[in-house]
């Protein structure tokens, strides 16, 4: 059992950390459309996310202020580096709970399969020998 304290204890701290990734600043809602203010703890950065009926776009607050509204795929398809580190986190996060998740499964699987031991002295006492 002590093989599954790191694993469950590694996913549990990862899980935390993507649960506080995102912190919210602000919002407002004008003419059916929701606006969202989120920083990026991990990269610092402000994103503002847009919903309405007609989709969802979202852009780094410091462009979506300074020019037209530039949707992040298109930040992407131009190569921001803000996008880039923002993509790069969070595959990167993808990959290690999905890696820490497989090590848990592995652990878990192994101490099911393997039988549990009884110790020659626990079997050899006096007591056990006169039954």
């Amino acid at each position: 059992m002590r093989r599954l304290v790191v694993p469950a204890l590694v996913l549990v701290l990862l899980l935390i950390l993507g649960a506080a990734r995102w912190r919210q600043q602000a919002s407002s809602t004008r003419k059916g459309v929701v606006t969202k203010w989120t920083q990026d703890r991990w990269t610092g950065e402000v994103w503002i996310r847009a919903y309405s009926p007609r989709g969802f776009q979202e852009a780094p607050a410091s462009v979506a202020a300074s020019r037209e509204w530039v949707t992040a795929p298109h930040l992407a398809a131009l190569g921001d580096p803000r996008i880039r580190l923002r993509n790069i986190l969070t595959w990167t996060y993808g990959g290690l709970v999905g890696g820490s998740a497989l090590w848990l499964l592995t652990a878990v699987g192994r101490a099911v399969r393997r039988p549990q031991v009884v110790s020659e002295d626990a079997t050899s006492t006096p007591e056990n020998i006169a039954k």
